[in-house]
């Protein structure tokens, strides 16, 4: 998701771990909060869980070589 603005909980100068504390995103005119964006994920990896898994043989790519 991209935002206009994001409000941390701390100064990421003291320290960059200080990034991932996010208490607000203002998306387009929106204001979500630090629960609101914890809902929103955890309605898209509900979302994700929810999806059939696809068989190995579909998964792998065996034409990778490195």
């Amino acid at each position: 998701m991209r935002a206009d603005l994001v409000l941390l909980d701390a100064n990421p100068i003291d320290d960059v771990a200080n990034l991932d504390k996010i208490a607000a995103v203002f998306p387009k005119d929106k204001y979500l909060s630090k629960d609101a964006l914890e809902k929103l994920k955890s309605d898209v990896a509900d979302a994700y869980g929810k999806q059939p898994l696809k068989a190995l043989s579909t998964a792998i790519d065996t034409s990778h070589v490195d």
